[in-house]
Parts: C-alpha cells; sequence; structure tokens
C-alpha cells in the first residue's frame, strides 16, 4: 500500500498551510469556498502518513505536527473538533475515532517518535493522550452510546491500546465492547458503504483475517456486495451517494484495489488521507466468479441484490420519505456496471411522498412499481416529476426511444440507454389509476448527487428520464419495467 501513503501525504500537502504548517479544512464548506479551520482528526492523520513515509525529513516534521497536537487535549480527555474551538470539544466521540490512530502511532512508531522529538519526551505524551482519551471514550461510551462504526472503532483502539500499555481494564473494556456489538449481528450500518469501510478498518487491526475470526459473518456479508472488479459497493442502495459521475469514495473500497489504486479513489483527497489507517496486511474481498442473487430485510424493507461478474442490480422498497433517515441515499433501483472508461450506473429516485416496491419478472427484466399518492399543486413544479430514472452522463451512453434520439417520449415508448457492453430498456405504463403523463430527457443530478454543490451546483452529472404529471388520479401505480441485456 506505498501507492496510497503517497496519495495520503499528497492530499495532506494540497490542503496544508504554509504558514501554519497544519491541514487547514472544514467539513461544511462549499467546493470553491476556504478552508481555514484546523482539524484536530486529519491532522493526526496527516502525521501518521509522514511517520508511514519512513523518510526522516518526513518524520521529523510528523513528530513536530504531532507535538502540537496532543497539547490540544482537554482535561477531560477528548480532543476539539478544531484546534481554535478549545478547549471546547463539539464532538463528544472525537476522541474515540482518534483512538485507533493513536494506538497506531504507539504500536508502529514508538521509535521515531521517541527519536525525532526535541526533547525525547513525546512518546509519553503520546502515550499519555491515548490513555487519557481512552478513559474518557469508554466513560463516554457507557451514558451515550456512540453510533455503531464508531463503537467498533473505539473497541478496536481500546484492546490495543490496553495491550500495548498493559493496562488490562481498558483492554477487557474494549473486548466486552466488541462482543457486545458482534452479537446485533447485520445492522443498518453494513448495508452503508462508508461506515462498512471503517467497522472492516477497525476490526483488520484485531483480526488480520476477517474471514476466520468472530466476526467472520460480517467478512461473508462485505464479500456479498463489494464487487472485486468494479471496486466499489453493490449491495441494496439504502444510503448509498455519487459523486461526481462515480460513486461516492470510501474506506470500503480500498479492500478491493489490490495493487493499484483506480482514479476515482485516488481523486478523493480525504478518503486518500483518511485510508491512511486501513492495514496494510488487510484481507482482500474474493472475486466474484458467477452470479449470485440474495435477498434481504434492511429497516424493515424488502431488498434484493444480483451480482454478476461484470456489474449488479439492485432493488429495495421505498416507504415515505420521512422514515428514511437519509432518503437521499435511498434508490429503490439500481444498476451498476463496469467498462474501461469507468463505472456506469442507472438509478430511479422518486419525489418525497412517492412509495414503491420491485418485482423480478426473469433473469433480464424488472417491474418497479411506483405508488403516487399525494396529489401535487400547481405551484409544486419539483412535485410533478414523481418518478425519475437517472443515468450518467457519460460520452458513450446513448439514449434513444424506439430506436432513435429524442428528448421526449410517451408512456409505453421504449426508452433506450446503452453503451459498448450494455444495453437496458425502460419502459412506462398506468396500471393502477388513470392519469396523463410527459416524458422527457434532460440533463440533472440524482438526489444522492453530493458534487452539485459550491461552485459546481450548476453541474448536470446525470441523464434524467422522467415522467411530469399533467393529470391524475390521487392513487395511481406507475410501472416501470426494465430489461438488462449484455453485448
Amino acid at each position: 500500500m506505498h501507492q496510497l501513503t503517497a496519495l495520503a501525504i499528497e492530499a495532506g500537502r494540497h490542503l496544508q498551510s504554509q504558514q501554519t504548517g497544519f491541514i487547514h479544512f472544514n467539513y461544511g464548506a462549499q467546493p470553491g469556498e476556504p478552508h481555514d479551520t484546523i482539524p484536530f482528526y486529519e491532522n493526526l492523520l496527516f502525521a501518521l502518513a509522514l511517520f508511514k513515509s519512513r523518510t526522516l525529513e518526513q518524520g521529523t516534521e510528523a513528530a513536530l505536527l504531532l507535538d502540537r497536537l496532543v497539547s490540544f487535549q482537554s482535561a477531560s480527555g477528548n480532543f476539539p473538533l478544531y484546534l481554535h474551538d478549545f478547549p471546547n470539544c463539539q464532538d463528544r466521540f472525537l476522541a474515540a475515532r482518534s483512538l485507533l490512530p493513536l494506538a497506531i502511532l504507539i504500536k508502529e512508531y514508538s521509535k521515531p517518535i521517541e527519536t525525532l522529538s526535541s526533547d525525547g519526551s513525546l512518546l509519553e505524551q503520546v502515550k499519555q493522550a491515548a490513555l487519557n482519551a481512552a478513559r474518557y471514550s469508554l466513560d463516554a461510551f457507557h451514558r451515550t452510546e456512540p453510533q455503531y462504526h464508531n463503537a467498533i472503532t473505539l473497541a478496536v483502539g481500546a484492546v490495543m491500546l490496553g495491550s500495548l500499555l498493559q493496562k488490562s481494564d481498558i483492554e477487557e473494556s474494549g473486548k466486552n465492547i466488541l462482543e457486545k456489538l458482534r452479537q446485533y449481528g447485520p445492522v443498518t450500518a453494513w448495508y452503508i458503504p462508508k461506515q462498512m469501510g471503517e467497522i472492516l478498518t477497525a476490526l483488520t487491526w484485531h483480526y488480520p483475517d476477517i474471514s476466520t475470526s468472530p466476526w467472520r459473518q460480517l467478512f461473508e456479508h462485505a464479500a456479498r456486495f463489494c464487487h472485486p472488479r468494479l471496486r466499489c459497493y453493490c449491495g441494496p442502495a439504502f444510503c448509498d451517494f455519487l459523486d461526481g459521475a462515480e460513486p461516492e469514495a470510501s474506506l470500503l473500497d480500498l479492500f478491493l484495489v489490490g495493487d493499484t489504486i483506480p482514479t476515482r479513489i485516488s481523486n478523493a483527497e480525504m478518503t486518500c488521507l483518511r485510508g491512511i489507517i486501513v492495514p496494510s496486511a488487510m484481507k482482500l474481498l474474493p472475486d466474484i466468479e458467477k452470479s449470485l442473487e440474495s435477498e434481504d430485510i434492511v429497516e424493515g424493507l424488502r431488498a434484493m441484490t444480483v451480482i454478476t461478474p461484470n456489474g449488479a442490480v439492485q432493488c429495495i422498497e421505498r416507504p415515505k420519505a420521512e422514515t428514511i433517515p437519509n432518503y437521499r441515499g435511498h434508490h429503490p433501483f439500481r444498476i451498476v456496471w463496469g467498462a474501461e472508461d469507468g463505472i456506469h450506473s442507472i438509478a430511479a429516485q422518486c419525489s418525497y411522498d412517492v412509495t414503491a416496491t420491485y418485482r423480478k419478472e426473469d433473469d433480464d427484466t424488472y417491474s418497479i412499481l411506483f405508488d403516487l399518492q399525494h396529489l401535487p399543486q400547481d405551484d409544486e413544479r419539483e412535485n410533478q416529476t414523481e418518478v425519475v430514472f437517472y443515468a450518467d452522463r457519460h460520452e458513450k451512453l446513448q439514449i434513444l426511444v424506439d430506436d432513435v434520439k429524442a428528448t421526449c417520449f410517451n408512456l409505453d415508448d421504449k426508452v433506450l440507454v446503452e453503451n459498448e457492453t450494455k444495453a437496458i430498456e425502460i419502459s412506462f405504463n398506468v396500471v393502477d389509476g388513470d392519469g396523463e403523463f410527459s416524458g422527457h430527457i434532460m440533463p440533472g443530478n440524482r438526489l444522492s448527487q453530493k458534487a452539485a454543490k459550491g461552485t459546481n451546483r450548476f453541474a448536470a452529472y446525470d441523464w434524467m428520464i422522467t415522467l411530469r404529471t399533467l393529470r391524475r388520479s390521487s392513487n395511481c401505480r406507475i410501472e416501470a419495467k426494465v430489461t438488462i441485456k449484455d453485448k
């Protein structure tokens, strides 16, 4: 993983201020806006990346950076989200997240930390800061349990630190938390790529081969839904987002890359920097040799996934949006496939009040059933496009209506989306109630698009294949029939 170390350092250098020597980054800043704040966690990861380079110059810089960071620990043991907040700590569980990189520093780089510090005391300062963070985080856990993925990170960090510093109480507390979480079995976090990546990263530090550990069910779950050839998550799209034309990068992708990191991931600076904690000896997920079909229940919603050697189809029921924590990342239907020019996807999403279910007709055909209930008012222009399919706007991806290029279509017309490897045909019809709809093909962005903000807020990364409601009954069901063919 030498390439990842180089990418992490490159990302840090790009965000580093020449004046302060710190990484400047703001979690809420839009593209094009300045990053003036100094986050504690990303600077801690940058110090780890510099140590991992194993060069004297960068190791000395890392020791200086680490020396400055540990002085920002509050009396309680937590760290500030941004250094200017000190001694206030807005994130109750930042110490829990920081525990793993601190434990890695002590485990892997004790000697350089000790020898490169100005007075030789830095290693003891780091150990004490880690102990303070562990005791604070364990106490915070018992008062208010954090999100599942943060609890896993805390537990593994506590086990590592307790073992390294011979603090049996901390080690046992970490083991007890891990066992408690393991007994939950599959949880929602297992279906969220960003959280799944953090979970696998932490557990791999405790179990280098998760496939033979007490957590093998988690590994088998990841192996079912992560596509090694596409190098992305392909499970139920319960909370999944795009960054531009391709899936948003996460630590989970780093368990799929092998020796070469694809451009989609290498361009994601913060993923590369945060990926510095992914173990070098990680267990890579296995390749896919044949088509696999599985059914799951995610947050009470029926879901189906069909993964083939060159792509995947994902279906999940869509309830009313107010019942979904991140409805923008919820896709009732999605196709993902790969080509030499990158990852392509076609996804269905719908307006706030629309519910959806699905039915598999045969090996190639799926029916997505959209139930339209609330009648849009004349001034609700956005809600008049109640059913939308999105296809990424790639130059090699073309859209035809009944075999000719068009920007409008009618019910029962066949809309074809194709490139050199795949042809997807979509047709719409009313199966319950009645109404008049006008089909349109135009540029836009799916709800799950994260890149369309700030200076990019007017960019369109998708083609919208949408039904605009002209008139309909109060209860109306639309069927979208999707047929998928390999070329």
